[in-house]
This record gives structure tokens, C-alpha cells and sequence, in this order.
């Protein structure tokens, strides 16, 4: 197959439209990795041919769903004033993944399947999996496609206003499977999915309770896309006397705000040098007994463990560790600052 030939047949599989073009097609990696340059074309302007192109203003690399069997690069460049469509090949962010390989994957998540089932049949490297689903463990919704609240109906405003508050039994109900809810919205159906999943692991009251106020603020968030659900939830919910109401307990933090400046020391949770320090990956020095108690424990445990969400509690375990004990922690913090440098 010649070049030119190649590019056309990869524009009609990416579904590019005008003027959109697949302008060059490289292969790397032995050939397991095919990178295709997208860009603009000018349409031709009178009998002197084309009319002169402006230079790129900038690339966007993002990754998308594999062709022929091998990873799949897109880098598309873009001149002065243009703008992309919101097209399946398109991400939503200025790296990461495509439209299409975000939705495949969410729905490859919700179906069950596993961060290494999806790291060998895609190619991907499971760090990257693991911060694209963490993400959306924290239910901000960057990384689910905007159209998939498209089809909800819009509540009316009692609805949302109805919602229980943060206590409420009805959010341990929903976390424990004891509510039947009809989920249209993708983004919830795999928080829901995932919480549940964690709830059944263990038998920690305090995580039970997080993981309910969890349910709580995503709803609060994003009550117009949700209502719905809201709606269903509010008719289950009646009010609890007083004397048997939950008691007010503060939700354990497990990533502190990126903006605070005591965070500063710390490594985020989603970063992949603690799914490193947990696996015995790296060599940390350790002077601190408590954290070599630990890291020994849960070093044992992570070996027999094979469900990812299982693994993300023990990873949040040991971040949460460091963050209570940054004050006593500086020389082993320290190492993996230098970590992540290099």
C-alpha cells in the first residue's frame, strides 16, 4: 500500500471531515505503535494552486483506539483561529485519550473488566490507566464524554432542592445495593459501580461513611444532570427522628487539596510513583518504624490481590499514611520527589 493510499484509507476509518487530512502516517516501536499527523487543508484558491499555509500554532497528541492491531497516536496541529470539532477523535482535554477510546474504556470499566486486562489488549501503560481511572474515581466527571447526559430529562427545580442531606440513611442504603436505582447516567453507574465494589471489601464504618458522603456530593454536583436519579432518591428518603440520627463525622481525607501548601511535600495520590513504592519497585530508605511496619504489610497483601479496586484502597492507605505523618516523614518524602523528577 503506498503512502498516499495509506492516508486516505486511515482518514475514511477515522471518519475526518473537511478539511480535515491525514498528512503523515509513522510507525514506531518495532511497528506496534502507528502515529498518524492530522491537519488542516486550505482549499485551492484561483489558477496558481493552493493558497500558502499558516504555520502551526500548536500540536495536540492524544491517544486513540487501536488500528490493525497496533497503538494508535494522533497528533493534530493547529493554525491560527482554527478549531477542532467535537468529533470522536477529538479529546476532551489537550492530552490524554480520544472521545472514543474515553467512552470504550468507561464502558470496558463498568463492564468489569480489569486495569491489566485493559493494559494488554490495548497496549497501554498501566499508569496511565490507573490515573485515567482515578479520575473518575473521584466522580468530577472531567474524563466522562459530556454527551453521555444528554438523554436525561430535566427535573423540576423541587426535585433537586429535595435532595437528603450528607447523613442521610438513604446514601448507605444506595452504597449497600439495599435501594434499587435505575442509573441513566454513565458517570454514575461507574461510581456506583466502584463504591459498592470497595463497600463489599471491607468493614470500615468510617470508609462505609466516606464513601456515602461520596454519593452525596456527586449528586449536589451535579444535580442537573442527575435528576433523574435525584428524584428517585428523594422519594425513597423520609425524614430520621433525632435521636437516632447518623452522627456528624467528617469524611477521612484521602487526597489533601492540591492547592494547599502543606500538600506541597507530598506526591498527589493519583501519581504513579506510590503504585511503584508499593509494588517494591523502587528502594526507599526508611528511618521511620511505623512506615516500615507498614509498607512490610501491605507489600505482603498487594501480591495476593488481584482486583484493582482492592489495590487502589491499599495505595490510598499508604498516600494517606504520609500525608497524616509528612512532619516526621521528610527524609523518605524527599526520595520520592526525586523519584518523580527522574
Amino acid at each position: 500500500m503506498t503512502p498516499a493510499s495509506e492516508a486516505s484509507m486511515l482518514q475514511q476509518v477515522l471518519g475526518l471531515p473537511q478539511p480535515w487530512h491525514v498528512v503523515a502516517v509513522q510507525e514506531a516501536s518495532g511497528g506496534t505503535v502507528l502515529t498518524v499527523r492530522i491537519e488542516s487543508r486550505s482549499p485551492s484558491r484561483g489558477l496558481f494552486g493552493r493558497r500558502s499555509q499558516p504555520p502551526l500554532r500548536r500540536q495536540l497528541r492524544w491517544e486513540h483506539l487501536p488500528l490493525a492491531g497496533r497503538r494508535c497516536q494522533l497528533v493534530v496541529g493547529l493554525r491560527e483561529g482554527e478549531t477542532l470539532p467535537a468529533a470522536p477523535w477529538v479529546g476532551e482535554h489537550v492530552d490524554g485519550y480520544t472521545r472514543a477510546l474515553n467512552r470504550w474504556l468507561v464502558d470496558a470499566l463498568i463492564a468489569g473488566a480489569t486495569l491489566e486486562q485493559l493494559a494488554l489488549l490495548l497496549g497501554l501503560p498501566y499508569a496511565d490507566l490507573w490515573r485515567f481511572k482515578f479520575r473518575l474515581d473521584q466522580s468530577k466527571g472531567e474524563a466522562v464524554p459530556a454527551a453521555t447526559a444528554h438523554a436525561m430529562p430535566t427535573p423540576p427545580t423541587g426535585a433537586r432542592a429535595a435532595l437528603p442531606g450528607p447523613h442521610a440513611p438513604v446514601w448507605a442504603e444506595l452504597l449497600h445495593g439495599r435501594v434499587p436505582l435505575e442509573v441513566r447516567s454513565l458517570s454514575l453507574r461507574l461510581l456506583l459501580s466502584k463504591l459498592q465494589r470497595e463497600a463489599r471489601l471491607h468493614g470500615d464504618t468510617d470508609l462505609h461513611t466516606h464513601a456515602a458522603t461520596q454519593l452525596h456530593q456527586y449528586f449536589a454536583r451535579n444535580a442537573a444532570a442527575l435528576g433523574f436519579e435525584a428524584a428517585q432518591v428523594s422519594t425513597w428518603h423520609a425524614p430520621q427522628p433525632a435521636h437516632v440520627a447518623a452522627p456528624h463525622r467528617p469524611p477521612p481525607t484521602v487526597a489533601a487539596t492540591p492547592n494547599s501548601g502543606l500538600d506541597a511535600a507530598v506526591p498527589d495520590v493519583s501519581d504513579p510513583v506510590w503504585m511503584a513504592l508499593l509494588h517494591g519497585q523502587r528502594d526507599l530508605e526508611v528511618r521511620t518504624f511505623g512506615l516500615k511496619l507498614l509498607l512490610a504489610r501491605l507489600r505482603a497483601q498487594i501480591v495476593q490481590i488481584r482486583d484493582d479496586d482492592a489495590r487502589m484502597i491499599k495505595l490510598v492507605e499508604l498516600h494517606r499514611y504520609f500525608d497524616r505523618n509528612r512532619a516526621h516523614l521528610g527524609h523518605e518524602i524527599g526520595q520520592l520527589q526525586r523519584w518523580r523528577r527522574h
